[in-house]
């Protein structure tokens, strides 16, 4: 998909970064990835899936670190690492945090720069409303981000899943962008 620079500028209110390549990286058992390249005119974006189920967890963990080594390339930029959220499942969360580990240490491996940041945060940075006043509410994020994609750069997605890969690949690309939260941000200040 081929956007125009000057559209990703309008909507997010940053300028782009030309001629650069970002990666979002939501890595899970079904990870999201998008690759978003950017020349002097255009932002080209590309997302993939790449799944991990059915495998013994040491052979899926494996399998993860064998698909990042062909994933992050030396020719990326800046790797977007989906931060770990700890939710209700103690479990789940230590688990996603070994595979966010797997990514970043690819990153430091191939001297790729790279930034962590929650999905939350990356929404809010780029205006994506959520909420059940937005007309989604809890479990549908996701898809407020699909059609948030869909309305503004007409990224119509097979599949909404991918939709975080692809806007932590964009904020990549958005010169100037603070990865922080707001809560970092305000925190930082007061010091």
């Amino acid at each position: 998909m081929k956007i125009p620079i000057e559209k990703i500028e309008k909507v997010t209110g940053y300028k782009v970064k030309k001629n650069f390549i970002s990666i979002g990286l939501d890595w899970a058992t079904r990870a999201g990835i998008s690759y978003i390249q950017t020349n002097n005119k255009e932002v080209i974006v590309n997302y993939i899936f790449v799944e991990f189920k059915g495998n013994e967890p040491k052979e899926k963990r494996k399998l993860m670190v064998k698909s990042l080594e062909n994933i992050v390339g030396s020719n990326i930029n800046l790797a977007v690492i989906e931060d770990v959220f700890i939710g209700y499942s103690r479990g789940g969360s230590l688990e996603l945090a070994k595979y966010h580990a797997f990514a970043i240490s690819e990153s430091i491996r191939k001297n790729v720069e790279y930034e962590t940041v929650l999905a939350t945060t990356c929404r809010s940075k780029l205006g994506i409303k959520t909420t059940k006043k937005a007309g989604y509410g809890k479990g549908k994020s996701k898809l407020a981000v699909g059609d948030w994609l869909r309305n503004n750069f007409q990224i119509d997605l097979d599949d909404d899943d991918a939709s975080d890969a692809i806007i932590l690949a964009l904020i990549g690309i958005l010169v100037g962008m603070d990865y922080r939260s707001e809560e970092e941000i305000k925190k930082d200040k007061k010091k």
